[in-house]
């Protein structure tokens, strides 16, 4: 009779435990990717979010004190009172520069800080407006769903220093950090003149 050809018992063991070695290592593998596969959507969502906050501000005026369309900046040479000092009121207002209650035509930089006219999110209708605001991010009517987990803050701020010979009243320092579910936070930043 020939002998018998085959595996041991310790021959099989070694394999099951090699075999199970090997999958559990594949498996811990698979799932590790699974679970961080929605990271770069969420990345996406996170700045598509910061993006459109930064054009919603970008798209409104300067300050309560600026016309739609931008307002006179004064560079220190003063151009902006000489020119509006010219003009009548109706002409001045025309002009971009901003009529004072006493009838007299005052450029936009003699004025300074930044100030949050409006306590209703619907009614900002210039930059300082945005100042400090904190909130999830809006849909039409209220929160906007799939945004669970996010954050924007937003920050105004006038510059400390002129800027190629601009008046910091003239400045602006905008700033949307988005703050995802992945604890990671998204951050833009723009400067605006007025002009």
């Amino acid at each position: 009779m020939k002998g018998w050809h085959g595996f041991s018992l310790l021959e099989t063991v070694i394999f099951i435990l090699v075999v199970g070695v090997g999958l559990a290592g594949i498996v811990t593998l698979f799932v590790q990717n699974t679970r961080s596969s929605a990271d770069p959507f969420v990345r996406e969502r996170a700045a598509a979010v910061a993006r459109a906050y930064m054009d919603e501000i970008l798209g409104k005026r300067f300050d309560e004190n600026t016309p739609v369309g931008g307002g006179c900046v004064e560079t220190g040479s003063n151009s902006c009172t000489t020119y509006c000092a010219a003009l009548s009121d109706a002409v001045c207002v025309n002009s971009k520069c901003r009529l004072q209650a006493a009838a007299n035509c005052v450029p936009r930089a003699n004025l300074s800080g930044i100030a949050t006219e409006e306590g209703n999110r619907n009614a900002y209708d210039d930059l300082d407006d945005y100042a400090g605001l904190s909130e999830t991010p809006a849909g039409i009517g209220g929160p906007a769903t799939g945004y669970a987990g996010f954050n924007v803050q937003v920050t105004v701020m006038q510059p400390l220093a002129s800027w190629q010979g601009i008046d910091v009243r003239d400045l602006r320092h905008i700033q949307v950090q988005v703050s995802s579910p992945l604890n990671e936070t998204l951050r833009l930043e723009a400067y605006r003149v007025n002009f």
